[in-house]
């Protein structure tokens, strides 16, 4: 049994949305309720493409087998409430900013109608981390050249960082004092930034905290990529619980909640809308296969929020599924039900919003839980669309939970559980109950250990052409990656597979395994063990809708088809299943976590630069906290010579790099007690100390000598203050502080001569090695 972390109560003080068919908190509760589907075809012109050219009946490479989807409508004249505060960015940016920034900022007018602005304020945003629609323009400007102003394509260059980029204007227009950044942990993700909004709230790191996701990506690469899965629902039907369901259909829009440690609340006197008495977070691990749903990490999550809430699952009447309207997945959801909630699952009411909005992806969790607060509110337990007089999912009549078909008053505790499950292994679970059923300043003590006892005891390093660690400790390597290499002993996952990924994913994994080299579980303990990765979106993805396109572009330019034919083959091959896994945003993270049968919390954060900073502090806390006993931290960027973000990076002048790197972090104690070499040390500066106090200035040197990886610079940084102990054989220890920006607390890598004796050894890979 895993052990779990205290867990304070939070108040839900604010709420917003804008999803398919409602822009507010109480119309989403009206849908529901009157057992509405928002679900439409795709708005014309969305995809930029004749439908004849990417819409087939069935299966077919480069297709959609539906147009069916929930749409969110753009902001008019209507939305002049907001006006003020997205003029900056309405109309010029990607609307993935505009819609984060006008519900996040809604949640927070929501929370301050009741109460001051408190002195610290932060976010934390689940983001979908695929091309969005600005991307994909402005790389097709890019791919076109001198087409492109034939076509009338055009891009902007700060649409390439969508990735990190909204949670920092988040900071930026809404005066975030405690910062914000970006995380995917794909169909999970806003319960795990919930997850961490609240522990920012229980550390004394902020006041308030906004959490939440949004999902604005390029429609187009959703439903060929959904198609290719196997996923897509053929009939545009989401049907969850139905007997004859028969796969997903895809959602846009956001959702955000403000929160707040509920004895501040309360002594305010805000209006609490719902109180968070747990969240539970955990991975599947080495499942049965990325997309399979498992069950093992489903009720992990479950019952570590039920055992911080301390309450009988029998106090819960009703649970919020995932359940996106596939069999297999909703069957494995209601045995996991049954597993984690035991005898009290039995006459349990379960439900979905899938069922009327579609799959919102990275918002799906957030908006779940809204659905449940208003259904508290009002007394009602929403009914499930779609199955009036319907054969119902097998898994039911043993499990014995109900499934409503209309409405009715709730009945029971007004208390219930939320749960969301992402691609690649992604689980999270919420208990939330009534302001009225919580104890006044529901407390728990949080025990922190000293930040200084977070040591460094492996690091792996794909760093330009350099091959491992040893490599980049001695500046080899360059700039640009030409191949990665990868023992076939042991790997996991099929190399036609992997030959189909992205080079961030492949380059991390073989950092990682050069990381746990010589670890064993006792070190890497499965269920304690997270995975936390600093990413952002590959350009390269968007040649995919560049494919797409070609055909069109042909008939506009008045080409003949082969050169349509031509520039297809010529941009990327037709996506195939374990393509669209080797594009998935979190995968980096979760190849890591199924490899290794890594089954805590696994993810990837996007704070640009700050990216793998962001990755590090999340873990060092998680390891504080006593959340977790190990953890490996990383941060990767295939950028160099890259176009599209070479032009949107034009005016800075520095070249761009290729790294992947991964840490194994620890507590000092344990580490000691286990005998590993410790590399380095990690803490909080002091006040005297200054960015980089080392005897070289190890930031400057780094990047001049490998070049400038965007969301792994921050990172890269660290690693060469670990191995930076060779630059002054005299010196008995070295010091160097990384700053940091956006909100991040800068890291200091101290690295004693006594603690790391020994240069990092060369890596020599054993049996036949797959070269990508």
């Amino acid at each position: 049994m895993s052990r779990s972390a205290p867990f304070s109560a939070i108040a839900v003080v604010g709420r917003a949305c804008r999803v398919p068919g409602a822009n507010d908190p109480s119309a989403l509760f009206a849908i529901a309720r009157d057992n509405v589907s928002a679900i439409t075809d795709v708005p014309e012109g969305r995809w930029r493409v004749p439908l004849a050219d990417v819409v087939s009946v069935g299966p077919e490479p480069d297709h959609a087998y539906s147009t069916r989807g929930g749409y969110v409508a753009p902001l008019t004249g209507a939305d002049s409430h907001f006006e003020p505060h997205t003029q900056i960015v309405r109309g010029v940016l990607d609307p993935v900013f505009e819609l984060s920034e006008m519900v996040a900022r809604q949640a927070l007018d929501d929370a301050l109608r009741s109460g001051r602005r408190p002195p610290r304020v932060g976010a934390v945003m689940g983001n979908l981390s695929f091309p969005s629609e600005s991307h994909s323009t402005l790389a097709e400007n890019v791919w076109l050249r001198e087409r492109a102003d034939r076509l009338g394509i055009e891009g902007m260059a700060l649409d390439r960082f969508h990735s990190g980029m909204p949670a920092h204007q988040l900071r930026s227009m809404l005066g975030l004092e405690a910062g914000a950044f970006a995380l995917d942990a794909a169909c999970a993700s806003s319960l795990y930034a919930l997850e961490l909004a609240c522990r920012a709230l229980q550390d004394g790191d902020a006041d308030l905290m906004l959490a939440g996701a949004v999902n604005r990506c390029d429609d187009l690469f959703i439903h060929v990529g959904f198609s290719a899965l196997g996923a897509l629902s053929p009939t545009g039907q989401s049907r969850p619980f139905h007997a004859g369901a028969d796969g997903l259909v895809p959602a846009e829009g956001a959702a955000f909640l403000a929160l707040q440690r509920l004895e501040d609340a309360q002594k305010q006197g805000r209006e609490i809308f719902g109180v968070i008495r747990g969240v539970g977070l955990a991975n599947d691990g080495r499942g049965r296969g990325m997309l399979a749903p498992a069950s093992g990490g489903q009720v992990r999550s479950m019952r570590q929020a039920l055992m911080q809430s301390g309450l009988d699952p029998a106090e819960i009447p009703y649970l919020e599924c995932h359940a996106t309207g596939t069999p297999v997945g909703d069957g494995t959801e209601i045995e996991s039900i049954a597993e984690a909630y035991g005898t009290a699952s039995t006459g349990k009411v379960i439900g979905s919003l899938k069922g009327n909005l579609g799959h919102l992806i990275t918002a799906a969790g957030a908006a779940g839980l809204i659905k449940v607060l208003e259904a508290m509110r009002e007394g009602v337990m929403p009914a499930s669309p779609h199955l009036s007089g319907a054969p119902l999912n097998g898994a039911l009549s043993d499990a014995r939970c109900e499934v409503l078909t209309e409405s009715r008053p709730w009945h029971g505790p007004k208390r219930a559980g939320v749960s969301a499950f992402g691609f690649g292994g992604n689980d999270a679970h919420v208990i939330v109950e009534d302001v009225a059923l919580a104890p006044r300043a529901l407390q728990v003590a949080v025990p922190r250990v000293d930040l200084e006892s977070i040591v460094v005891v492996a690091l792996g390093a794909r760093v330009g052409a350099g091959t491992c660690a040893a490599d980049f400790a001695a500046g080899l390597g360059g700039r640009r990656a030409e191949t990665v290499e990868l023992s076939l002993r042991g790997l996991k996952f099929p190399p036609n597979d992997l030959r189909d990924a992205l080079p961030q994913q492949t380059m991390l994994l073989a950092a990682a395994l050069e990381a746990v080299r010589g670890l064993d579980e006792a070190a890497l303990p499965p269920e304690r063990t997270g995975v936390f990765i600093g990413a952002q979106c590959d350009s390269e993805v968007t040649r995919y809708g560049a494919r797409w396109r070609a055909a069109s572009w042909a008939r506009q330019l008045g080409e003949a088809p082969e050169w349509g034919e031509a520039a297809k083959a010529a941009l990327v091959p037709a996506l195939t299943s374990a393509g669209v896994i080797g594009t998935m945003p979190n995968i980096p993270a979760n190849r890591i976590s199924s490899q290794l049968d890594l089954q805590g919390p696994s993810y990837t954060l996007a704070a640009e630069e700050q990216s793998g900073i962001r990755a590090l502090q999340v873990a060092m806390r998680a390891l504080q906290h006593g959340e977790l006993d190990a953890a490996l931290v990383g941060a990767v960027d295939v950028v160099a010579d890259e176009p599209v973000t070479t032009l949107a990076l034009a005016e800075d002048e520095r070249p761009l790099g290729d790294a992947a790197l991964v840490m194994v972090l620890m507590r000092r104690a344990d580490a000691e007690r286990q005998g590993l070499r410790l590399l380095a040390e990690l803490g909080t500066p002091t006040s005297e100390e200054g960015p980089y106090t080392s005897p070289a200035d190890f930031g400057a040197e780094v990047l001049e000598r490998h070049g400038h990886p965007h969301a792994a610079v921050g990172l890269l940084r660290v690693a060469r203050a670990v191995t930076g102990v060779a630059t002054d054989p005299n010196a008995p220890e070295v010091s160097t502080v990384v700053s940091t920006a956006m909100g991040g607390r800068p890291i200091r890598v101290r690295v004693s001569k006594a603690d790391a004796p020994a240069p990092l050894a060369p890596l020599a890979l054993d049996g036949p090695v797959l070269s990508l």
